[in-house]
């Protein structure tokens, strides 16, 4: 399943480590967020909102959505 965050990630080309340095978490975290296998918390989510502009919004990763390419905009 592609996330939104795993769209806005490869559009914009971030890697896991990249984004978690940006919202201080972890590796691993950021990757099961990514992959949708795990629900971020509220902090984390508002974190990614914050760090895409609002192109993955809270919405997106709590209710795991999937998105196509052209759903997702770029930074």
């Amino acid at each position: 399943m592609k996330t939104k965050l795993h769209l806005y990630m490869k559009a914009n080309c971030l890697s896991d480590e990249e984004v978690a340095a940006i919202v201080g978490r972890d590796r691993t975290t950021i990757a099961r967020v990514r992959r949708g296998s795990k629900n971020p918390s509220l902090e984390l989510a508002v974190k990614i909102e914050r760090m895409t502009n609002g192109a993955v919004r809270v919405a997106d990763m709590l209710y795991a959505t999937t998105a196509t390419q052209s759903e997702v905009s770029t930074q």
